[in-house]
């Protein structure tokens, strides 16, 4: 069972670069334009380039984890949610249901640190 929790993770660790961590950091940075301002520049990179530090220690957790490694895992879940919670109240034209799917991505990005933990991989 921890094994495939395992593999698991990493399969959604990978998953998660382009889609969820991809658009976050692509949003964040301003779309298609410069980020709005350096705050959020800084939080999209750490989104992104999290995610693939995400990926990797999924990956080298076959071979063990240190519980600082397992903590870091979470660095693209809590600049995401802190640039979420940036934009609140920032613009009309988001709704409640635009704040509810960037929260719900936001929350799956912990997914594969959760994985690991449920696997008994790591122990915070």
């Amino acid at each position: 069972m921890s094994t495939s929790l395992h593999i698991a993770a990493l399969v959604i660790a990978i998953l998660s670069i382009p889609s969820i961590a991809g658009l976050t950091a692509w949003g964040l940075a301003g779309g298609d334009g410069e980020p709005h301002n350096a705050v959020l520049g800084i939080l999209g990179a750490l989104v992104g380039f999290g995610s693939l530090y995400t990926a990797v220690t999924c990956w080298t957790a076959f071979w063990g984890l240190s519980d600082w490694r397992w903590w870091l895992m979470f660095v693209p879940t809590v600049a995401g949610l802190i640039a979420l919670l940036m934009a609140v109240g920032e613009s009309e034209e988001n709704s409640v249901g635009d704040w509810l799917v960037g929260l719900s991505m936001q929350l799956g990005l912990a997914v594969p640190a959760l994985l690991l933990w449920a696997a008994g991989v790591a122990s915070p």
